[in-house]
């Protein structure tokens, strides 16, 4: 089965997704399951997300969860590092 390794910047926009609600911590914590519940089915099919038009590398990818984009890379047919999450209204990050 296919290993889906968060990187660090991946779970630091996760944690940074957990203000969404000030008011409601059941509400945040819903929404941070809802973005990292796509990845899921990653396991079964790794070429599913779109390759990121900017970067033009078909290892690059991404899937989408209501307003947020989820980036990966494909490393084997075994490995997927998460990269980042990026809200759909937010700039692809440079470098």
């Amino acid at each position: 089965m296919v290993q889906i390794i968060w990187l660090k910047s991946a779970k630091n926009d996760k944690r940074n997704y957990d203000y969404i609600s000030t008011d409601s911590k059941k509400y945040a914590k819903r929404q941070v399951q809802k973005i990292q519940s796509p990845t899921e089915i990653l396991k079964f099919n790794i070429e599913i997300g779109r390759v990121v038009p900017k970067l033009s590398d078909p290892s690059v990818r991404g899937i989408f969860e209501r307003n947020y984009r989820i980036i990966y890379r494909i490393i084997n047919q075994l490995t997927i590092y998460t990269i980042f999450i990026q809200h759909s209204e937010g700039q692809f990050p440079r470098g």
